[in-house]
């Protein structure tokens, strides 16, 4: 037996953050998008978009995109943490804050 073929892949995927960038001030709905790439021959199974450490959406379909509506938090610094899983149960992680500014202009 070749002692290469006996060895397990034991690398996680890699995974970033694409858009948007960190510390980014955003208002209204923002589409958060992760890049994620497994290793050998795995593939990523799903993508947890996390919002304040609430698991929002378990995405298991590429693109990794998540809909934020910034509506739904108060104005001010919210953590966005994306962990990418592949189908050995590895995983990475990434994470940004966002600073909400949804102020309403009165007419």
């Amino acid at each position: 037996m070749n002692p290469e073929e006996s060895q397990e892949d034991t690398t996680p995927p890699s995974l970033s953050i694409i858009s948007p960038v960190a510390n980014a001030t955003v208002s209204g709905l923002v589409t958060i998008t992760a890049e994620a790439t497994a290793n050998s021959n795995r593939v990523i199974s799903n993508v947890n978009f996390l919002v304040d450490g609430v698991l929002k959406l378990s995405d298991e379909v590429s693109p990794w995109e998540y809909e934020l509506n910034t509506f739904e938090y108060d104005n001010g610094q919210i953590s966005i943490k994306v962990i990418a899983y592949d189908n050995y149960g590895d995983s990475d992680s990434a994470m940004i804050s966002l600073i909400l500014d949804n102020y309403i202009i009165w007419h």
